[in-house]
C-alpha cells in the first residue's frame, strides 16, 4: 500500500494517529491506527511515487498516471489539479485558487494562532476554525495560543504573513528542531512568558490583550522518557528502503517513536508520504473515502 498521509483522528476530547494510504488496487484509502505498546514490522520502499490530488468535492483521487512525485509527494499535474494548494502557498496577496475554492474560502471562519514547541520555539500558522485542535496536534505542538478568529481565508493568511515576519518567530519548523525539543516541554506558566516576551518585543500586546494558551500535551499519550538523544529517520527521494521496528513508544505529530531492546528510533512519517509500505505484522485497518475533514 502507497502511504498518503499522516492523520491525527478526533473523537470526543481524544486524539488517535495513524497513516493514511492506498490499498493495493489503489480504490480507496485505508486509516492504519497506529497504538503506543503495539510491535511494529514494517519495510518502506521507493521510489516515491505520486500520491493523487483531492478534487473538488474533498475526495481523494489516486494519480492517473501513476507517475514519480515531482513536487513534494505529488507530480506537476496532480499538484495543479488539487483543490487545496494553491491553498498551502496562500501568503493572502493574489488568490490562484478555482472559483469555487475561493468561494468556501471567503465565507469560512479562520483561526490566526501561535504553536509552542519544546521551551523556546513559537511558530505562526493559520487553520480553520473546526480544525484548529487537529492542526496543532498534526503539528506535534506543547501549546496552541490563539489569536485572533477572521472570516475569510485572504485576511487571515495577510495577518500570518504580517507575523511571520517579526523577529522570534518561525513559519516552519523541521523534523530536527522538533526531535530536539522532543522532551523539554514548558510549564504553562514558561508557556505564557514566552508568548508575552514576542508580543511586548513587537508592540503586539496591546493588538492581541486576550490571547488564549491551550495545552496539548494530554492528547498524545506520550510517556516521560529520559534517555536521549535519539536518531532520526527519514526517506530521502534517491533512498530505496527504511526499516520501522520495535515497540511503538508513541507519537507526537508526525514523529514515530520506537522501542528496540531500550535503543530507540524516532521517524518522521511525513518523510515516507508517497512511499509503499509493507506491514509484516497485524494492524487495525479502516476504510476511509474523504480527505475533507483533513482541510
Amino acid at each position: 500500500m502507497q502511504i498518503v498521509s499522516i492523520k491525527w483522528q478526533k473523537q470526543d476530547d481524544k486524539f488517535t494517529s495513524g497513516i493514511m494510504a492506498w490499498d493495493e488496487k489503489r480504490t480507496r484509502l485505508e486509516f492504519l491506527q497506529i497504538q503506543s505498546g503495539e510491535r511494529v514490522s514494517w519495510q518502506v520502499t521507493g521510489p516515491r511515487m505520486c500520491i493523487g490530488f483531492a478534487n473538488h468535492e474533498a475526495m481523494q483521487v489516486p494519480c492517473p498516471d501513476h507517475a514519480r512525485a515531482s513536487i513534494g509527494a505529488r507530480c506537476k499535474s496532480c499538484d495543479a489539479a488539487d483543490f487545496y494548494s494553491s491553498c498551502v502557498r496562500c501568503t493572502g496577496n493574489t488568490c490562484l485558487a478555482t472559483p469555487e475554492r475561493w468561494e468556501t474560502c471567503r465565507i469560512t471562519d479562520y483561526v490566526v494562532y501561535l504553536a509552542i514547541f519544546g521551551d523556546s520555539i513559537l511558530k505562526v500558522g493559520v487553520s480553520t476554525e473546526n480544525r484548529l485542535f487537529t492542526r496543532w496536534v498534526e503539528q506535534g505542538a506543547d501549546f496552541g495560543v490563539i489569536l485572533e478568529r477572521v472570516t475569510g481565508g485572504k485576511l487571515a493568511r495577510q495577518i500570518e504573513s504580517k507575523i511571520g515576519k517579526l523577529e522570534g518567530i518561525a513559519k516552519q519548523v523541521r523534523s530536527q528542531r522538533k526531535v530536539v525539543m522532543l522532551f523539554k516541554s514548558p510549564d504553562r506558566k514558561s508557556a505564557k512568558e514566552l508568548v508575552h516576551a514576542f508580543l511586548k518585543n513587537n508592540g503586539l500586546l496591546n493588538e492581541y490583550p486576550e490571547y488564549m494558551i491551550i495545552p496539548l500535551s494530554k492528547y498524545y499519550a506520550f510517556p516521560n522518557i529520559k534517555r536521549n538523544p535519539y536518531s532520526l529517520f527519514t526517506m530521502r527521494n534517491n533512498s530505496r528502503n527504511l526499516r520501522i521496528v520495535g515497540e511503538v513508544v508513541g507519537m507526537k505529530g508526525s514523529l514515530l517513536i520506537t522501542d528496540i531492546s531500550h535503543s530507540y528510533q524516532i521517524v518522521d512519517l511525513k518523510g515516507i508520504i508517497g512511499y509503499d509500505l509493507n506491514i509484516n505484522e497485524s494492524i487495525s485497518v479502516e476504510a476511509q473515502s474523504s480527505l475533507e475533514e483533513f482541510f
